[in-house]
């Protein structure tokens, strides 16, 4: 007499990047029953599209990196990979000044002698920080991004720009602000993506990033599993599941 399992409940806290792919995962195993408890009213977390006059117009993250390779094996697998294009750079514009200007890569306010002294100061920690899955975490002291260019540029207007450019650089990575952001991740990062052959290999989805999170969620919702949106989930909040996973960012 074969013995059946019983099913595996999880509830997942989170749907962004993180939680849909973990929940798409789980959804191909008919061990596990899977419930996506998401505050927002949608799904995509930091990746986020919205129309703007007749456009499909990126707010979070869209950039996509050739050595990401999850992140194609999902596009493959859920037949977005023929969509990706690569980023024309020259149409790449920037607003870090709260104002309604924005500004190219060569326009950026930045002052040369500002820009010198950072390139000197991080030359060596970041040709040092080869690995991106496991980076040296001494080379800057435990810093942050923020703390690390305050450290650097003594005035705080100067290091407040490049932070403020840095954020938004991020933002376009889908990863959190340099204040929450150690310089012993960003290096490797910086390495890989300026300096390796990695460099200029941008693409994106020219109909939105947030084509891949709802491509996801479909998949999860079509194999029988739910997303409940416009759930805030606190420490009194009773969860009928045998196992809890937080996709999150801790806030």
């Amino acid at each position: 007499m074969s013995v059946v399992s019983p099913m595996v409940n999880v509830s997942i806290i989170g749907a962004g990047l993180a939680g849909l792919s973990a929940a798409y995962v789980l959804s191909q195993d008919k061990r596990f029953q899977v419930t996506i408890v998401e505050q927002r009213d949608r799904v995509g977390g930091r990746v986020h599209t919205v129309p703007i006059n007749g456009q499909m117009v990126d707010l979070g993250g869209f950039i996509i990196y050739s050595w990401y390779k999850e992140y194609h094996r999902l596009l493959n697998e859920l037949g977005l990979a023929q969509q990706l294009r690569k980023i024309p750079l020259h149409d790449v514009y920037y607003q870090i000044d709260h104002s309604d200007k924005y500004y190219t890569e060569k326009q950026l306010p930045f002052s040369k002698k500002d820009t010198a002294k950072l390139a000197l100061k991080m030359a060596k920690p970041i040709l040092e920080a080869s690995d991106v899955a496991a980076p040296p975490l001494d080379n800057f002291g435990q810093q942050t991004g923020s703390a690390y260019l305050r450290s650097v540029l003594h005035r705080p207007d100067h290091a407040g720009l490049y932070e403020t450019w840095s954020d938004v650089v991020s933002q376009g990575y889908c990863y959190p602000p340099v204040d929450q952001f150690k310089m012993s991740f960003i290096a490797p990062f910086i390495r890989r993506t300026h300096f390796g052959e990695d460099v200029a290999k941008w693409y994106y989805l020219p109909s939105g990033a947030a084509r891949l999170p709802l491509a996801l969620a479909d998949a999860i919702t079509r194999a029988g599993h739910s997303i409940q949106l416009n759930t805030t989930v606190t420490d009194k909040t009773k969860l009928s599941a045998d196992y809890v996973v937080y996709a999150q960012t801790a806030s």
